[in-house]
């Protein structure tokens, strides 16, 4: 009987261990949804970001307000260059993530710093190296 009474008491005690990291993420999710994140980064991003074979890869992202996108990019000095990616888009926290039918997963995915989006990695991580500073898209203010 002693035996059963202590497996209750430590699993009541294991089942009382919970991550309260959930309530923190359900509360984002609201403000998401209520756009708090999208009324500031919805807009027209453009800049040229860095290549490995070509000069650079011109680039503008339409982030609109329900939440889909228009991706358009030229690789300059490449013949045959010009793509045009049509999808949604999600944020999380600070970091906007791309889904187009066309686009490999984690590809595209950016950090918002105030009217400016910065290029991650595949891990979603800062890109680092020389030319680091140059994977930021500028907002254009009309």
């Amino acid at each position: 009987m002693r035996v059963f009474i202590g497996i209750v008491l430590v699993a009541l005690g294991l089942s009382s261990c919970k991550n309260t990291d959930s309530s923190k993420q359900s509360s984002h999710e609201k403000v998401v949804s209520k756009g708090f994140y999208n009324d500031s980064i919805k807009g027209l991003y453009i800049g040229t970001l860095p290549c490995a074979d070509c000069l650079g890869i011109k680039t503008e992202l339409h982030l609109k307000e329900d939440y889909n996108f228009t991706l358009n990019q030229v690789y300059l000095e490449t013949s045959g260059s010009a793509f045009t990616v049509v999808g949604n888009y999600t944020i999380k926290q600070d970091t906007i993530k791309l889904y187009g039918n066309t686009i490999t997963p984690d590809a595209h995915q950016y950090l918002y710093l105030k009217d400016t989006l910065i290029k991650l990695n595949l891990k979603g991580e800062r890109i680092k190296g020389m030319l680091s500073q140059k994977y930021k898209l500028p907002k254009k203010n009309f």
